[in-house]
């Protein structure tokens, strides 16, 4: 008969290795932990007091005592006040050195021990001028005498004392004369024996506490698992057995001989006609997402295909992006049906990685355009019209569309509430948006040539984009006039896609630009005037400051300019 390493014996010896594994990570951890927090408590109370002490000692007379040995009244004043701290703050030991220099210095005060201290070391307190060897013992010490700066943290060693083992924790704090200068030092010790076997005591308990508790949580497990997971694996294999026709592509690679492997055996069999199914769903949606991008069913809340209806509809906040050609139909009269498929191909793809690969969405094609729209912002829509830019120059410069001109390019960037629904016939539905903002950017896309620009983006659309202003080369190009919506929208020439020549020659100019645009809208057509023949002095192909030249000629020759409009368009 063939042994059965059963489940149940499986997940046993699982749990009997996890359970060891927590309880020893939770006892070294809270045991840690309980160590740090009682270790930080004596070391801020043992520095506190070597701050103490060293604010309540003059530097100068420290110094005066370290030249003349002598014990005056004023030296068994401090000796007094210093033996007090000691015997109220409950520490070990609390001194004053002054060293001579890094190897050798003197006490200069040793708080008197206590007699049970005096009992168990077999000696007294260090006396005035009793030389001291630092050695390795005072290199905190020393730290705080070239630093100047009070121990952070104390420092611990293990001190036979007698016949007693000690172990100490040491901090210091400098002592400072009327010059500023660190003359001497203060040293407190404080002896950590007995916290030290109080806290490996408490982990012993608390290790013997944490492993009960896992073992009995464990054996809770144990039980929960065979009703609630052992059963329904069985159950799960008799329904298994019941569709065992069909199989997985993938095969379950079969080891042992539990329950786990019996069920593998039986959905092995389902696995290929599965496979065959599923990679047949998948070409059809694949093939489907072509035509309807899958982000318009997320935005409509619709899971799959077969659950869009006609009139499903949903607003949601976008970032929309247009595309053309400039001068389309110009360029194509002289080509033939299967050059102007090509041509447009080409430029789509050109543009189209840029948006995909920045997560926007396709939404419609005409001509050589598109108009696409981004729901996480304003940062990926403005980043794709800038690699478009780019990657158009570069085209233009290697001659690639074989043209005899080169091939501009307009695109409009906006964002705002968009109304993406479902329109048609029930045997024939397509998605359509509907907003003014996707007819704002498609319209911005148009006009962009007209003010010798590549991108034109709303201030909506820019306000979206973290650091707009540090990140992208821009300028202040005025206001246009939505007149559905009866507003206002400022609009920017993002220049960073144009040609170098072009983009540095705004640089050059932006000021002055925006200065006239700002005089414009202030209706100070004379002084606006003069602001853009500069700016064509220097830059003759800005057809926006001709344009501006242009309305502030005609205003000039108006005797009452008080209902002239300060945009420069209008819808």
């Amino acid at each position: 008969m063939q042994y059965r390493f059963g489940l149940r014996l499986k997940l046993v010896m699982i749990f009997l290795i996890f359970s060891a594994i927590i309880s020893i990570a939770i006892v070294l951890v809270s045991g840690s932990s309980f160590k740090v927090n009682i270790m930080q408590k004596y070391s801020d109370n043992a520095i506190a007091v070597a701050k103490l002490t060293a604010s309540m000692l003059d530097g100068d007379r420290i110094e005066g005592f370290a030249v003349s040995l002598e014990k005056t009244e004023d030296y068994r004043r401090m000796q007094e006040m210093i033996n007090n701290i000691k015997n109220q703050m409950d520490i070990y030991y609390l001194y004053v050195m002054y060293p001579y220099n890094t190897e050798d210095g003197i006490y200069i005060f040793d708080a008197a021990i206590t007699p049970e201290q005096e009992a168990s070391v077999g000696g007294t307190s260090g006396y005035l001028g009793l030389p001291v060897h630092f050695g390795n013992n005072f290199d905190s010490a020393l730290r705080v005498m070239e630093t100047g700066l009070p121990s952070e943290y104390f420092d611990i060693t293990d001190t036979m004392m007698g016949q007693v083992y000690e172990k100490l924790a040491s901090a210091y704090a400098p002592i400072f004369n009327s010059k500023g200068q660190v003359v001497a030092f203060v040293g407190v010790d404080v002896s950590i024996t007995e916290a030290d076997q109080f806290i490996n005591s408490a982990a012993y308990e608390m290790a013997a506490v944490v492993i009960s508790i896992v073992v009995l949580c464990m054996l809770v497990l144990i039980l929960i698992i065979q009703s609630s997971v052992i059963r329904p694996v069985r159950i799960l294999k008799a329904y298994a057995e019941e569709i065992a026709d069909a199989k997985f592509g993938s095969q379950i690679k079969i080891k042992g001989h539990d329950e786990i492997s019996e069920i593998s055996f039986v959905f092995n069999r389902m696995s290929k006609s599965i496979e065959r199914h599923m990679n047949e769903v998948k070409e059809i949606n694949e093939a489907y997402y072509k035509f309807v991008p899958s982000k318009i069913f997320e935005i409509l809340n619709k899971s799959k295909i077969t659950d869009v209806r006609l009139g499903n509809q949903a607003k949601v906040g976008l970032t929309v992006l247009a595309f053309q050609v400039v001068g389309f139909q110009d360029i194509i009269l002289k080509m033939q049906s299967n050059q102007m498929f090509e041509f447009i191909n080409q430029v789509l793809n050109t543009a189209l990685p840029y948006v995909i690969e920045r997560d926007g969405v396709v939404e419609t094609f005409q001509d050589a355009g598109f108009s696409s729209f981004y729901t996480e912002g304003g940062e990926a829509g403005l980043a794709s019209a800038v690699s478009i830019c780019q990657r158009f120059n570069a085209l233009n410069r290697s001659q690639a569309f074989q043209l005899n001109q080169k091939l501009e390019i307009g695109i409009g960037i906006t964002s705002g509430p968009v109304m993406l629904g479902i329109v048609g016939h029930d045997k024939r539905l397509s998605t359509i948006s509907i907003s003014e903002y996707t007819t704002f950017a498609e319209y911005l896309q148009r006009i962009a040539p007209k003010y010798y620009a590549r991108i034109l983006i709303s201030a909506e659309a820019a306000g979206r984009i973290k650091r707009f202003d540090k990140i992208y080369h821009f300028r202040f190009l005025g206001f246009f006039y939505i007149s559905a919506a009866d507003k206002y929208e400022k609009l920017y020439d993002v220049f960073d896609g144009d040609e170098e020549e072009d983009m540095r020659l705004k640089l050059q100019t932006k000021e002055t630009f925006e200065n006239g645009v700002e005089l414009f809208c202030a209706k100070k057509f004379y002084e606006a005037r003069l602001a853009f023949v500069n700016v064509l002095k220097i830059f003759r192909k800005d057809n926006a400051s001709r344009e501006y030249l242009y309305l502030c000629n005609q205003y000039l020759q108006m005797e009452d300019t008080g209902s002239v409009g300060i945009y420069i368009e209008h819808s």
